[in-house]
């Protein structure tokens, strides 16, 4: 999805709403809430992310040959949000190898989805 084509005040929210859950995730954490406290403080902070992620998955597609550098040259300061949906436009999956690795490269594979190495 290029993010270019995200109406920014959804984004915005969307950034917001992702900002509230990892800080409700931090003061859980220190103020060691029970798990019931978790969920309950956690539930209406992932519905309005889920509700949210809903809006933005309904925008419609870029157009075809829209690539990867065009994207980023449409997004002049990507927000967590947009470097997510850039990301995931062309990266299938991240491979974190166990054990200890001489390199980072050694210990994590790339798998590109198809056609996103030629959009370089």
């Amino acid at each position: 999805m290029d993010p270019g084509t995200l109406p920014a005040e959804l984004l915005g929210r969307m950034n917001e709403a992702e900002k509230r859950l990892e800080a409700f995730a931090r003061t859980a954490a220190e103020a060691g809430m029970s798990v019931g406290e978790i969920r309950a403080g956690r539930e209406p902070l992932v519905a309005e992310r889920d509700r949210l992620q809903a809006e933005l998955d309904e925008v419609p597609a870029p157009r075809k040959g829209h690539g990867f550098a065009e994207l980023l040259e449409d997004v002049p300061e990507p927000s967590e949000v947009e470097w997510r949906a850039i990301v995931e436009e062309v990266v299938e999956a991240l491979v974190v190898w166990p054990g200890r690795a001489r390199t980072p490269e050694d210990r994590v594979t790339i798998e590109w989805r198809e056609g996103a190495r030629e959009r370089r």
